[in-house]
């Protein structure tokens, strides 16, 4: 997706099952990925996650920022 100016991609889902984390597997996959997005000229990850400490401490230390201008809205109908 175009955003702004550059290429910006917004990662959906990304999970490391309970039983594999903590061993490196999810940095070496977010690694991979960021690897393959920038030879595609992608130059932003954008994504939506809990604020857990250790989602937000797993991304944090991925360089992640948390962007504190955005809202997330809800509405049940």
């Amino acid at each position: 997706e175009h955003f702004y100016d550059c290429l910006q991609f917004n990662l959906k889902e990304f999970y490391v099952k309970k039983e594999g984390q903590g061993k490196g597997i999810g940095k070496a996959l977010m690694t991979e990925l960021i690897k393959r997005l920038k030879e595609k000229g992608i130059g932003e990850i954008t994504l939506t996650t809990n604020r857990a400490p250790k989602t937000l401490d797993f991304y944090t230390k991925n360089c992640f920022e948390i962007v504190d201008k955005i809202v997330f809205m809800y509405r049940k109908i």
